[in-house]
C-alpha cells in the first residue's frame, strides 16, 4: 500500500543529535481498515480504499452504512483510495498503522488544509516531506 490516512495532532520542538532545536508535528497515522479493494478485472484498475476515524452515525446516509458494514464499521470521517501493492493480499476490514513505517524512513506526506488560515499564502494542498521517528 503506498498511503495511510492520520490526523495532525499538534506542532511542537525537537533536539536532534547535534543539540539543534527541530520543529517538528506530531501526527496520528491510523488505525485505517480496508474498507474495498478494487481490482483491474472488476474496477479496471488495482486499488485500496481505507477508512479512517469515526462520526455520528446520523451524519452517514444509509449506502455509505452499507458499504462500511461489510468492513464491520460504522461509520468513517474519512475514506481514500491508494494504489495497492501487487504482492500483498489485503483483506476486507484488515487494519494498518503506523507501524508499516521504519525508524529512520523518509515518507511523502500530503495533506488538505481546512481552510481555517488567514494568511493570503495558504494554500489548500501541502505536499511536503517527513522522517518518521
Amino acid at each position: 500500500m503506498y498511503g495511510l490516512i492520520g490526523k495532525k495532532i499538534k506542532m511542537t520542538q525537537m533536539f536532534n543529535n547535534n543539540g539543534h532545536l527541530v520543529p517538528v508535528t506530531l501526527v496520528s497515522a491510523g488505525p485505517c481498515t480496508v474498507s474495498q479493494i478494487k481490482t483491474s478485472d472488476n474496477d479496471g484498475y488495482n486499488a485500496v480504499q481505507l477508512a479512517f476515524g469515526t462520526k455520528s452515525l446520523r451524519r452517514t446516509n444509509k449506502p455509505m452504512q452499507g458499504h462500511l458494514n461489510k468492513a464491520n464499521l460504522k461509520s468513517a470521517s474519512i475514506i481514500a483510495e491508494f494504489k495497492s501493492l501487487d504482492d500483498f493480499d489485503y483483506q476486507i476490514g484488515q487494519q494498518f498503522d503506523s507501524s508499516i513505517f521504519n525508524i529512520g524512513e523518509v515518507i511523502n506526506i500530503k495533506s488538505i488544509s481546512d481552510r481555517k488560515s488567514t494568511r493570503l499564502n495558504s494554500s489548500h494542498l501541502v505536499i511536503s516531506y517527513a522522517v518518521f521517528c
